[in-house]
């Protein structure tokens, strides 16, 4: 995640094999087919389903200018070889090895069931982020095919995309005012009248311990 003080704005990123991230366990649905990367904003509870839209343009115009990751046959092979238990365990193929597409921005972006401190952040300042192919599609969250992909040249693929798009998106927005300011008044619309509260005490201190 990139934090810019100067401009109270945050870029975040999330690698993923596909958009969905509902596929945890070997006997639920495999997502729909999607591409390869979307800008979104995390806004907040409340509102988690609306975009901020100037940042969301400004992402999505960058990806398409960087473009996705492109794979060849012998990562696509280990892609399809790390398949192999999750088809056995579901009963039927899995209809890609790996995504090389880019969505088109949707009007409102998909709810997926995760958890990360952008949550927190994006109360506080206009936050965007987006996703890019870095591990097999359909494979479950924080599995052996993730450590195995992200390893190896399918996720340095993935992580050249996302760097590039938040290089190309953080340089535009602090050199461009009407933009950031659109990006924060889109913000300050989006919060008024919903209150936040963290819920970590105000007197919690750090442990010093984590067992």
């Amino acid at each position: 995640m990139i934090s810019l003080k100067y401009s109270s704005l945050v870029l975040s990123l999330v690698c993923v094999g596909c958009r969905s991230l509902s596929a945890n366990t070997p006997d639920q649905d495999i997502p729909e087919p999607k591409a390869t990367a979307l800008a979104w904003v995390d806004q907040n509870v409340a509102d988690l389903k609306k975009l901020n839209r100037p940042l969301s343009e400004l992402i999505q115009r960058n990806l398409m200018l960087v473009g996705a990751p492109v794979f060849d046959d012998a990562e696509k092979s280990f892609a399809r070889k790390t398949q192999e238990p999750l088809v056995a365990a579901r009963g039927r193929p899995i209809e890609m090895p790996l995504p090389e597409e880019i969505d088109p921005l949707p009007d409102e972006p998909d709810l997926i069931r995760a958890s990360t401190d952008v949550g927190d952040v994006s109360w506080m300042v206009p936050t965007g982020g987006f996703r890019v192919a870095c591990y097999t599609y359909g494979a479950p969250g924080h599995s052996w095919q993730i450590v195995a992909c992200t390893g190896m040249s399918i996720g340095e693929k993935g992580l050249v995309v996302a760097s590039r798009v938040m290089s190309a998106s953080a340089i535009e927005i602090l050199g461009d005012v009407d933009l950031l300011a659109a990006a924060q008044k889109d913000f300050v619309g989006r919060r008024e009248g919903i209150p936040y509260t963290s819920l970590i005490p105000k007197d919690q201190k750090a442990p010093l311990k984590i067992r």
